[in-house]
């Protein structure tokens, strides 16, 4: 049992002042976007009530939710039996399930979007019209849907496979003792159980879909929430008091969605040994499980690795002669490119470094303070993961209101919008790297501190030679994860850039570059660059985390398993 760390009173103090400093950066913004926006009397709430009508926020909220529901049942029909087979299956097929499913997180999901139009495009050259210019609203949020379920089910899918492996078999075994069936046990006992992260998982892909701009714009739709809140922005400007009650009802939706999975999203502390973690589901007749998963398999693969092919197509293609692959391109036009391409990289690398140093910083104040006993650790746990329920579109728009209320602000703002967004996208990170560095701040205890002060170690010798080597793997994946996330975002960069920044960010490069007619090939090659980048951050990631996890517990579990097969 981890041993309860007691806190100080000069501990608590620098806590809290922490603390409400944080809540008065994120809080000021907030509270001054929506304060001319309430009513004084009854005349402005009718007001309020009228313009709120007379919009169409009421259906775009309603046709957003709709499909974040519709995205959530299409991801979980793909993520539940291949978590079941990454969970249960031999040890190859459960080594590929996770491979796969990593790579159509790391591709942007107007990416993949744009690779359908291209080659809806191409074969409507060669013919077959599948894209027709009429088509329908329906068939367009259908495309749209499945654009999202092809992207986030991975999400889904890990969260399972975490629920799935901390099921204890005695349960299992126990039902199937009681005369339940395969299904019949799998059904009551192992989903029941894994409940919580599938919706942890289901909650993170609703958060996203419903701030996400850039892909209903590359299927030219434009009827949903947020694509609706960024055309109003470029159209009528940030002064607009519609664009307040859009970003209200926008915190309302993502309020909803948190509090309907908000157990899901505040896990408890870990009171677990790593000695006493559950003995995992396993099947016995591996071959069985085999001829059942490599199906399953084979259709993560192509789902995984269709949309990564056609971009690369898409990075060869010139022009297209009715033949089936383009025309060859040059290795010239390939240095071009890169030689044009240099200024933008290095301006998404130095806001990536901003992003990744204000996430480690933040990160790791709030993780100590979360990690602490008493009301004030639950207090900083409920209060960052209140921060589910802010969009980082609403965030950035924000911090763009309250920087027009300040002349200095203004002369300076295409310096500070670059700080701003690497701000914006480090406080959407801060659940997730709190939680990192609370959970290895917890398993680290104070056994190794004590044991340390007993030899001599005190004061900040303390901090630097036990304290911070058993969490610079940690912290190092906290940096890594905000740079990668700042490679990726892009409906932040909509709001605080209004796209005359030069260089702009990659994804905006690339966002603008597939939207320009024959641009295909120059954004399918920057969107090849930040894929790669992407996937050497995760793999650096993964090494970072789980490597010492994979050690600690994989021997153990499998001298549980040798023994359970013995008796």
């Amino acid at each position: 049992m981890i041993e309860r760390q007691q806190m100080t009173w000069a501990s608590a103090s620098f806590g809290l002042v922490l603390l409400t400093l944080f809540i008065a950066l994120i809080g000021v913004p907030l509270s001054q976007l929506f304060s001319e926006l309430l009513p004084i009397d009854g005349s402005g709430l009718d007001a309020l009530r009228q313009l709120l009508l007379q919009s169409s926020l009421p259906q775009s909220s309603l046709r957003t939710l709709a499909v974040a529901l519709l995205v959530c049942v299409l991801a979980s029909a793909f993520a539940v039996p291949l978590a079941m087979i990454a969970v249960r299956a031999h040890v190859s097929l459960r080594l590929l399930v996770p491979l796969l499913g990593l790579l159509p997180l790391v591709m942007p999901p107007f990416v993949t979007a744009a690779v359908l139009l291209y080659f809806a495009d191409v074969l409507q050259l060669a013919g077959l019209d599948i894209w027709p210019d009429e088509w329908p609203m329906s068939g367009r949020l259908a495309t749209l849907v499945l654009v999202y379920a092809l992207h986030f089910f991975p999400v889904i899918l890990f969260s399972l496979i975490l629920g799935l492996d901390r099921v204890d078999r005695i349960f299992y075994e126990s039902a199937r003792n009681l005369g339940a069936g395969r299904f019949t046990a799998w059904r009551r006992v192992a989903l029941p159980l894994a409940m919580p992260p599938f919706v942890l998982g289901a909650a993170l892909v609703s958060l996203r879909v419903v701030e996400d701009v850039a892909t209903p714009l590359m299927l030219d739709i434009d009827n949903l929430l947020a694509p609706q809140f960024v055309l109003r922005l470029a159209a009528a400007g940030p002064g607009d008091p519609l664009l307040t009650l859009a970003a209200l009802v926008m915190v309302t939706l993502s309020a909803l969605i948190v509090a309907f999975a908000w157990s899901a999203l505040t896990p408890l502390p870990m009171r677990r040994a790593a000695a006493a973690c559950p003995q995992p589901l396993r099947w016995r007749h591996s071959t069985g499980a085999a001829l059942l998963g490599a199906p399953l398999i084979l259709i993560l693969a192509v789902l995984s690795l269709a949309p990564l092919l056609g971009l690369g197509l898409m990075s060869l293609a010139n022009h297209w002669s009715g033949g089936p692959l383009p025309d060859p391109v040059s290795l010239f036009d390939y240095q071009a490119l890169l030689a044009d391409g240099l200024p933008i990289l290095r301006a998404t690398l130095a806001y990536a470094v901003v992003t990744g140093i204000l996430l480690l910083g933040a990160g790791s104040a709030l993780g100590w303070l979360s990690s602490t006993p008493g009301g004030l650790g639950r207090f900083t746990r409920a209060t960052v993961n209140g921060l589910f329920a802010v969009p980082g579109l609403v965030l950035a728009f924000a911090c763009l209101q309250t920087a027009g209320q300040f002349d200095w602000a203004q002369g300076a703002w295409p310096d500070l919008a670059w700080f701003a967004l690497a701000a914006v996208v480090a406080v959407k990170l801060l659940p997730f790297a709190a939680y990192l560095v609370a959970r290895q701040r917890r398993m680290l205890g104070r056994g190794g501190q004590e044991s340390a002060r007993t030899l001599g170690i005190a004061g900040p010798a303390l901090y630097l030679r036990v304290v911070l080597p058993a969490l610079v793997g940690t912290l190092g994946a906290v940096f890594l994860i905000g740079f990668a996330a700042a490679a990726w975002e892009l409906t932040a960069v909509l709001v605080l850039l209004d796209g005359s920044s030069s260089p702009p960010p990659l994804t905006l490069s690339i966002f603008q570059t597939l939207q320009t007619p024959g641009g295909d090939r120059t954004g399918a090659t920057q969107a090849i660059l930040l894929i790669l980048a992407l996937l050497a951050l995760c793999a650096i990631i993964y090494r970072l985390l789980l490597r010492r996890h994979w050690q600690r517990f994989v021997p153990a579990t499998a001298r549980r398993d040798a023994a359970t097969q013995a008796l």
